[in-house]
Formats: C-alpha cells, sequence, structure tokens
C-alpha cells in the first residue's frame, strides 16, 4: 500500500503494489490491507522477474540499489 501522490504508477513493478489516496478513509485502506492478507493475493516475484519488471519500468535494479546503498552509507 503507497500514497498515490508520491508514488508514481510507472513506479509499480509488481502487483503486490496498490495506490490509494492519503484522502481515502482509514477505513478503505484497512479494507484493501485485508483484502489483500485474507486473499492471499500477495506473492513473490522471482528475482529474474523483479528485474525485467524493473527494466520495462525504466529502471536499472542495479543502479537504484546502489543510489540507495550510497545514501545509507553516507548518511551514517
Amino acid at each position: 500500500m503507497a500514497n498515490k501522490t508520491v508514488i508514481h504508477e510507472r513506479s509499480i513493478i509488481n502487483t503486490n503494489l496498490k495506490l490509494l489516496s492519503l484522502k481515502d478513509d482509514p477505513e478503505v485502506w484497512a479494507n484493501e490491507i485485508l483484502s489483500l492478507y485474507l486473499h492471499k493475493r500477495l506473492k513473490r516475484e522471482d528475482n529474474k522477474k523483479i528485474e525485467s519488471n524493473f527494466k520495462k519500468s525504466g529502471f536499472n535494479i542495479r543502479l537504484e540499489s546502489s543510489k540507495v546503498q550510497q545514501s545509507i552509507i553516507g548518511n551514517h
């Protein structure tokens, strides 16, 4: 679950991410989370599929993960 004003739809790389508005009632968020959990619609994508999805979205997973790592290391 993520705020749709912060996460761009292009960033969705698998079916596990659902975008909602912060203007939606907390009940809407809770119902979506429960729906995903109760229906076991969450599934782990295999690594090759994740990398493929990143490429299709215009991202390079190795480059992006390196940026995250550098930002973490740079902040310590």
